[in-house]
C-alpha cells in the first residue's frame, strides 16, 4: 500500500535518461543542497546511495523519480528511501509553468523535480516494494530471455545468474528457488509461476499472448501502477510514446529511447501478434500503416492501444474481454449489421 512521504529536510529529484542520471539534492526552504550526475550502473547507483547518506537518514530523504521501475529504483528501496513515483505529464506542466523559456537541461530536469516533490509531497505517494510473485515472475522470465539470448551452457550460467542475483539483493529464498526451475526448465517454470501470479489471467486473456509473452507483459511494469496516473504514463514507460522537446521557438518531437526496454519488447511483441487474432488491432495496424507510419511506428502505435485496453482491466482485477472492449465491439458487430441491411 502506498504512503505520503515522510517529513523531510531534503528531497531528491533525479532526471532519468538512457546513460546517466542527473541529480539535485534540495533542502526545506527550496535551496539546492547538492546537484551531481551517476552512471546507471551498480557503482553509480551505489554512488548516489553514499552521497545522499551524507544529508540523513535514508527513511527520511524521499527520492522522486519519473520511472519508479529498474534497478535503480529496487535499491533506492533496498537503502530505505521512499521512492515518490512523479508523472512526466505532471513534471512537463510543472516545468513549463517554472521555467518560462521552455529550455530542458538534465541538470533543471532534476532540480524542477525535486521542487516538484518539495511543494507538492503531501499530494503524493511513495512506491512500494515488489511483491514476491512479482519478484519471482521477474526473475525466472529474465533468467529466461538471458538464457535464450546467450545460451545455455549448463551450471556455469547457472552460477552466473545467482551471483547477478545475490549481487542485486534479491537472494530471497523464494526467488532463488523460481531461478533455479527457471534454468531446469524455461518455458513450464515461467508458466507455473504466472499461473500463480494475482494478475496472471488478466494478462493470458489478451489474444495471442501466449504464457511466456504475457508474464513477460506482467512482470516489467507490475507494481508501478501506483506510479502511473492513467495508460499514457505506462506507454511511457514502455517506449510506446514519442518525447517533446523545446527550447526557445524550437519543439522536436523524438524517438523514446529512456525507457523500459525489456517492457517495450515484451508489449510490441504483443501487440504485433494480436493483429492475427483481433480484428480490431488489425484495424489499427492498418490504419496506422496507411497514415505513412513504418511497421515499427505502427506497431507502437497499437501497443499504445492496446495498454489503453489493458489499464482498466488491470485496476479493477478483470480479464479482457471484446464484449467489454466497446471499439472491438463494434468492430465485431459490422459484418452482421451489414448482412442485416
Amino acid at each position: 500500500m502506498s504512503l505520503a512521504p515522510p517529513e523531510a529536510l531534503f528531497f531528491t529529484g533525479i532526471d532519468w535518461a538512457a546513460e546517466t542520471h542527473a541529480v539535485c539534492v534540495a533542502d526545506a526552504a527550496g535551496t539546492i543542497a547538492a546537484g551531481f550526475t551517476i552512471e546507471h550502473s551498480a557503482d553509480g547507483i551505489a554512488a548516489l546511495v553514499r552521497h545522499l547518506a551524507r544529508h540523513g537518514e535514508a527513511g527520511d530523504m524521499p527520492v522522486a523519480i519519473e520511472r519508479p521501475d529498474g534497478r535503480l529504483a529496487d535499491l533506492l528501496l533496498e537503502a530505505g528511501h521512499p521512492v515518490v513515483p512523479v508523472s512526466p505529464n505532471a513534471i512537463k506542466a510543472w516545468r513549463d509553468g517554472e521555467v518560462l523559456s521552455g529550455a530542458k537541461s538534465d541538470a533543471g530536469g532534476a532540480a524542477v523535480i525535486a521542487e516538484y516533490l518539495r511543494l507538492r509531497q503531501h499530494r503524493l505517494k511513495t512506491a512500494a516494494p515488489y511483491c514476491d510473485e512479482t519478484l519471482a515472475l521477474r526473475t525466472v522470465v529474465r533468467s529466461r530471455g538471458d538464457l535464450a539470448r546467450h545460451g545455455y551452457s549448463g551450471r556455469r550460467t547457472a552460477a552466473g545468474l545467482l551471483a547477478r542475483l545475490r549481487d542485486a539483493g534479491l537472494a530471497a529464498v523464494g526467488v532463488l528457488t523460481a531461478l533455479n526451475a527457471s534454468v531446469k526448465n524455461p518455458g513450464r517454470s515461467v508458466a507455473a509461476h504466472l499461473g500463480e501470479h494475482p494478475d496472471g489471467k488478466i494478462f493470458t486473456s489478451l489474444p495471442r499472448s501466449g504464457q511466456v509473452n504475457a508474464a513477460q507483459v506482467l512482470a516489467e511494469p507490475d507494481d508501478c501502477r501506483q506510479a502511473c496516473d492513467g495508460p499514457g504514463s505506462v506507454a511511457a514507460l514502455a517506449g510506446c510514446t514519442p518525447v517533446t522537446r523545446e527550447s526557445g521557438k524550437h519543439r522536436g518531437v523524438h524517438f523514446r529511447w529512456a525507457c523500459n526496454k525489456r517492457f517495450r519488447a515484451a508489449i510490441t511483441l504483443f501487440a504485433g501478434n494480436s493483429r492475427h487474432a483481433s480484428p480490431w488491432a488489425a484495424k489499427t495496424y492498418t490504419d496506422a500503416r496507411a497514415s505513412g507510419k513504418d511497421h515499427p511506428h505502427a506497431i507502437r502505435i497499437l501497443a499504445c492501444a492496446w495498454i489503453r485496453v489493458i489499464w482498466p482491466c488491470w485496476l479493477n482485477g478483470i480479464p479482457c474481454h471484446p464484449a467489454r472492449h466497446g471499439a472491438a465491439a463494434a468492430l465485431a458487430e459490422q459484418p452482421a449489421k451489414q448482412i442485416a441491411a
